[in-house]
């Protein structure tokens, strides 16, 4: 069991640090497309 949710949780951490990465980029993106 303890191991399922570990497994579970580095996915979700995974998921989360790309989630963070992408809306960053976004961000980016979308502060560059506004100064222009």
């Amino acid at each position: 069991v303890i191991k399922f949710f570990l497994d579970k949780y580095i996915v979700f951490k995974k998921a989360s640090l790309k989630l963070k990465e992408t809306s960053q980029e976004f961000l980016k993106y979308f502060g560059f497309a506004i100064l222009t």
